[in-house]
């Protein structure tokens, strides 16, 4: 018998993966958001329920995310990304008063947890710290004050706010008397203005030629009636004032006074 053969050819193609690339590992704060963005096929296709370049807030701890590619020859390939959740602290603080008179000061204690780094703002000055120790501060205008504190562990933050009200119950108030009597006796030896809550004081006083007597800047300045060491004649002086009150209002006038020994 004869032997018989036959044979046949074809042609195999083989295509090659999709280079599918997932991102940088990424580190963020608990509650904050992440966004995957996977590139490489027009089909991509995530695990866990994510989204390609849609926002969501993961699990704590680090959580692997798988992308899938598929290209259009049905070939798919799959890369992989860390999301690492880093717990945040709690800042958290305690006042003590929050409501009161002016001049007010204020105990602060810093109550906050998981920290090592503390940012006060207490809406007069600030201060950076890495204790929780009490600190206080004293307000000596009337109004409402936004205090801040963020708490911060190196790499998350939390901040906490309240509100202090500063009340003005005592009134301000300034009386420039219209004679004093400087002649060694005790009595009305010194002209000085009688105020009431007043943060400071300027002006000067004049005699009736228009020379300069005296200046001060002070609230509890004084005047003995001399002039370069010697007496002021008597007569009548003129001063002009501006004092600021606690409550940031200001009273300035000019006036007369006689000087009588």
């Amino acid at each position: 018998l004869g032997a018989c053969s036959s044979s046949a050819s074809g042609t195999l193609t083989v295509n090659p993966l999709p280079v599918v690339d997932a991102g940088a590992d990424q580190n963020i704060c608990e509650g904050e958001q992440v966004t995957l963005n996977g590139t490489g096929t027009t089909s991509l296709v995530w695990d866990n329920g994510v989204q390609n370049s849609v926002p969501f807030t993961p699990g704590a701890g680090t959580i692997t995310y798988t992308l899938t590619g598929t290209d259009a020859n049905g070939c798919s390939e799959s890369d992989q990304v860390n999301v690492t959740t880093n717990p945040g602290p709690v800042a958290n603080a305690s006042l003590t008063p929050i409501v009161g008179d002016a001049p007010l000061t204020v105990l602060f204690d810093n109550l906050s947890s998981g920290a090592t780094d503390y940012f006060w703002d207490f809406a007069i000055s600030t201060l950076s710290t890495q204790s929780t120790n009490q600190i206080s501060n004293t307000y000596t205008s009337p109004g409402f004050y936004t205090i801040t504190l963020i708490a911060s562990n190196g790499s998350c933050t939390d901040t906490w706010t309240t509100i202090i009200q500063v009340l003005n119950s005592a009134p301000v108030t300034l009386v420039v008397p219209n004679v004093f009597t400087p002649n060694n006796d005790s009595d009305n030896d010194y002209f000085l203005i009688n105020s009431q809550n007043l943060i400071s004081l300027e002006g000067f006083i004049l005699n009736r030629w228009g020379n300069v007597m005296m200046e001060f800047n002070t609230v509890d300045f004084k005047w003995d009636g001399k002039s370069n060491g010697n007496d002021a004649s008597e007569g009548t002086y003129f001063i002009k004032y501006k004092g600021i009150g606690i409550d940031n209002s200001i009273l300035e006038g000019h006036t007369f006074f006689e000087l009588i020994r």
